[in-house]
């Protein structure tokens, strides 16, 4: 995958990423308000308590939303400095199956398993 490619498939990601986690930040606004007014039923939850574990999964979802933009911007900062494609821990090249499963991949498998 040239940097072309991979620069058009993590802008890709990185927009479904954002849209996602935007969907599950109002997903759990509007529970909140819902158990801040008592609506939780109106909303298909009979428990507060079970309410209040979907705002945190919820929220918890939307976290690793965020992350995997971060990690995408990495990616792409690597790809101005030229140097994407190459383990930020040994500096050896990742392999090209695992870049076009994980384009923001920032280090090759044998690195990742250690940490």
């Amino acid at each position: 995958m040239d940097t072309n490619q991979a620069r058009g498939a993590l802008l890709k990601l990185r927009a479904q990423a954002l849209e996602q986690a935007a969907r599950l930040d109002a997903e759990a606004s509007a529970l909140r308000d819902a158990i801040r007014t008592g609506e939780e039923r109106v909303r298909g939850i009979d428990d507060p308590a079970t309410a209040t574990g979907a705002v945190a999964d919820t929220d918890r979802i939307s976290s690793v939303m965020k992350e995997k933009v971060a990690a995408i911007d990495a990616a792409l900062a690597r790809i101005d400095a030229g140097t994407y494609g190459l383990c930020v821990v040994c500096g050896k090249p990742i392999p090209e199956a695992r870049l076009e499963f994980r384009p923001m991949a920032a280090d090759h498998v044998e690195c990742a398993s250690r940490a």
